[in-house]
């Protein structure tokens, strides 16, 4: 989670809270609704602390390189025993 300062269209600045989840990426689909508004990219995590001009993302990303490399080598079966598990 991180805290920023959203700018609205209005001209009025208000805080504006963001949960952020790790997913594993299956498929890339050609078209999503907001293609027009979003460049995608598919960069290291060191590379992505370079180019985010979010401060509050830079923490988060920080501590996912500490445990990239277990993530990039778990089987995705252990994966859905963890999240199955997590909610009994």
């Amino acid at each position: 989670m991180y805290t920023y300062s959203k700018k609205l269209a209005s001209g009025e600045v208000r805080a504006a809270t963001v949960e952020v989840y790790l997913l594993r990426v299956e498929e890339r689909l050609k078209k999503w609704p907001e293609r027009s508004e979003r460049r995608l990219s598919w960069v290291s995590i060191k590379e992505a602390v370079r180019l985010v001009e979010e401060p509050g993302v830079v923490p988060l990303l920080l501590q996912v390189m500490e445990f990239e490399h277990d993530l990039a080598n778990t089987p995705r079966e252990s994966l859905s025993e963890s999240r199955t598990r997590g909610r009994a």
